[in-house]
């Protein structure tokens, strides 16, 4: 019992196990002299049977206590963990949630940066087709995109070239 006395228990479990103590030890003091007396004599020994049974009774009955205390107490732990289990569940899905937007916003930004310049040249293409040449190319963007830039200029600058002549 003392080693049960270190292990974190609601003050309910706590008293039942203080409750037992001194019954545990009238229960083992009527073994004892139940068993002394019965190597004196088997009459002696029955004498001492009823306060032997009422001390067990006893402890019967306050350890069923103890037991009902400890479980009691166990429920309660397993309802705080699962609680505690569903919360840090739903943080978990808050924070995929939010790494979700975060990726897909990242992503939208850079397909708009990606294709941004890409549209230019391609507005710039349809005026050429169309026919204006004074529209002005800026080039921008990746490698690829600002070389057709600098060549959709060059080709512009080559056609009002033949068309001034």
């Amino acid at each position: 019992m003392t080693k049960l006395r270190t292990l974190p228990l609601s003050a309910d479990s706590a008293s039942n196990l203080s409750d037992a103590q001194p019954l545990a030890e009238r229960y083992v003091s009527a073994a004892r002299a139940s068993i002394q007396a019965a190597q004196v004599n088997a009459a002696s020994a029955q004498a001492r049977m009823p306060d032997f049974l009422q001390a067990f009774g006893e402890l019967e009955t306050r350890m069923a206590k103890l037991s009902e205390s400890i479980d009691a107490n166990s429920e309660s732990i397993n309802a705080s963990a699962a609680a505690s289990v569903d919360h840090t569940r739903w943080q978990i899905g808050m924070a995929l949630a939010l790494a979700f937007a975060i990726l897909v916003a990242a992503a939208l930004v850079l397909a708009r940066r990606m294709t941004g310049p890409m549209h230019h040249a391609v507005d710039l293409a349809e005026r050429l087709a169309e026919g204006d040449l004074r529209s002005r190319v800026t080039p921008a963007g990746n490698d690829e995109t600002v070389r057709l830039m600098v060549a959709m200029a060059r080709m512009q600058g080559n056609i009002a070239g033949i068309v001034r002549d």
